[in-house]
């Protein structure tokens, strides 16, 4: 990924690597329906984005989140 971010590999080749990402992401999707795991993967996901939305969104805006810690308190 830093090479085709730099610009160091040729359009080819960055077909290619796209090419080979589709493919694999393709597979993993087939493991997960094989194994019966689609929906675990997607809640993990799930709980996994709500908790990066909180750190962030405590990150940006940490007045709200003192003004609700004093009230808790």
């Amino acid at each position: 990924m830093k090479r085709m971010e730099g610009g160091s590999l040729t359009d080819e080749e960055v077909e290619r690597l796209g090419e080979a990402l589709m493919e694999l992401d393709s597979a993993i999707e087939g493991i997960k329906e094989e194994q019966g795991i689609v929906e675990a993967v997607k809640s993990v996901r799930d709980g996994l984005d709500e908790i990066v939305d909180d750190v962030l969104d405590r990150m940006i805006n940490p007045q709200k989140w003192n003004g609700e810690i004093e009230e808790r308190a």
